[in-house]
């Protein structure tokens, strides 16, 4: 039996950093002279005058198409046109997830090169090689998998860190109140302890052995998330948590507490600042 290999594969290019997408047309600039920006209404108004001066002072024209808010068959197919109408290069997803896996979907189809500036920490579609397509009501239609991660990745940390505050100012939480009622605690560390000084950011893979979509291809049975898939993980990092707290409480002194995504803290754009990086999923 030959032995076990492991793989990765990446984004062309991460770029991260606070003020990165004043620089955006200078990293564009690199991989094409035509960019499509693809974004909604919501993400535009946050970014637009920062990425048209990045791609003026870049020599690079400013063409923006806005996305219509679904990462269905047809959204992906509407683009694919309007990038043949702009002759662009590089199509480039400002946004959340759906924004970002219609861009990639349809920049593979066009056959040019793509790249994505996510506004929010959410998600990893910024760096993997696929896209999820729903239905235009909203239901899951398929998995798309590319060949290739994106040419580029800009992560602008301070858009990440700001962006839970745009998000509810801008009604984007919908019917998820909960969200909106603790805001004041989410918006930072101290507001939830004063005498927070400094956060530890930590992850922990929670990936099964094996291909966790083979049972797509077998319709008889149901398939699991696999966060779900064995026990809660909130437990297994909390109690990992609470150990490295007492060894730091027990060594160095200081007062600790621990906390995961059940509780009001932004642990993705604190991560984010982090430098912690997602680069495939």
């Amino acid at each position: 039996m030959s032995a076990p290999i492991r793989t990765i594969i990446s984004p062309g290019r991460y770029v991260q950093g606070p003020g990165a997408i004043r620089r955006v047309g200078e990293f564009l600039a690199t991989i094409g002279r035509t960019p499509l920006i693809v974004s909604d209404d919501i993400v535009w108004g946050f970014v637009s005058h920062d990425v048209e001066t990045s791609l003026n002072a870049a020599g690079l024209p400013l063409r923006r198409e806005k996305f219509n808010g679904m990462p269905s068959a047809k959204e992906v197919d509407r683009l694919v046109a309007v990038i043949a109408d702009a002759q662009a290069d590089v199509v480039v997803a400002i946004g959340g997830g759906s924004t970002i896996d219609a861009v990639k979907a349809a920049g593979f189809l066009s056959g040019i090169r793509w790249a994505t500036v996510p506004s929010v920490a959410s998600t990893d579609a910024p760096t993997s090689a696929l896209a999820v397509i729903y239905t235009e009501e909203g239901v899951f239609e398929e998995y798309r998998f590319f060949p290739r991660n994106p040419d580029l990745v800009l992560v602008d940390s301070q858009l990440i860190a700001n962006a839970p505050a745009a998000f509810l100012a801008a009604g984007q939480h919908g019917d998820m109140g909960w969200l909106a009622d603790r805001a004041d605690q989410r918006a930072h560390p101290q507001s939830l302890w004063p005498e927070a000084r400094s956060v530890i950011a930590l992850g922990l893979s929670y990936a099964p052995d094996g291909d966790p979509l083979a049972t797509l291809a077998q319709p008889d049975r149901g398939n699991v998330s696999v966060y779900a898939r064995n026990r809660d993980y909130h437990d297994v990092v909390k109690g990992m948590l609470k150990h490295l707290g007492a060894y730091i409480v027990s060594r160095f002194g200081p007062p600790v507490k621990v906390f995961v995504d059940t509780a009001p803290v932004m642990e993705k754009p604190l991560a984010q600042l982090a430098t912690a990086r997602i680069l495939s999923r």
